[in-house]
C-alpha cells in the first residue's frame, strides 16, 4: 500500500509581516484656508503564514469577468483580512473599516488583499 509522510516546515524564522493605511480624515468643520487636511495612519501586523484555510479563503475574493480580469467581492476581502491579521490588531482593524471618520474604500482592500494573500502563502496569486 503506498504511503508517504508529510511534514510542514519550521515557522519560527519566518519574517514579521506589516503593512500601513493611511487617509484624510472626514471633518464636518471647513478649514482654514492655509489650514492642513488632518490625516490618519494605522499600521497593522499579519500572521507571517496563514494557515491554509485562510489561504483557501482569499480564492473567494474576487471572480473573473469575461475580460479575466478580478472583480473583487467586498465582504469575502473583509474576512480575509480578519482571518489574515494577527488577532492583537483585529479590534483596530473592525474598529477602522467601521469608521466614518476614516473612510477605506473596497478599493483599497482589494490592494491589501493582492499584496498580502502571496507574502504568506510564498504562492503568487
Amino acid at each position: 500500500m503506498p504511503h508517504k509522510s508529510f511534514a510542514q516546515p519550521s515557522s519560527s524564522k519566518q519574517e514579521v509581516i506589516t503593512f500601513e493605511l493611511s487617509g484624510e480624515l472626514v471633518t464636518d468643520a471647513p478649514l482654514e484656508p492655509d489650514e492642513p487636511t488632518p490625516t490618519w495612519t494605522e499600521k497593522f501586523t499579519a500572521l507571517s503564514t496563514a494557515p491554509a484555510g485562510v489561504t483557501a479563503d482569499f480564492i473567494g475574493c474576487y471572480v473573473l469577468d469575461s475580460q479575466g480580469r478580478r472583480i473583487y467581492q467586498a465582504d469575502a476581502m473583509v474576512n480575509y483580512l480578519r482571518a489574515a491579521i494577527d488577532p492583537e490588531d483585529s479590534p483596530r482593524f473592525e474598529a477602522l473599516i467601521h469608521d466614518p471618520r476614516r473612510l477605506v474604500s473596497a478599493a483599497l482592500l482589494g490592494e491589501i488583499v493582492e499584496w498580502l494573500a502571496p507574502q504568506q502563502s510564498g504562492f503568487p496569486t
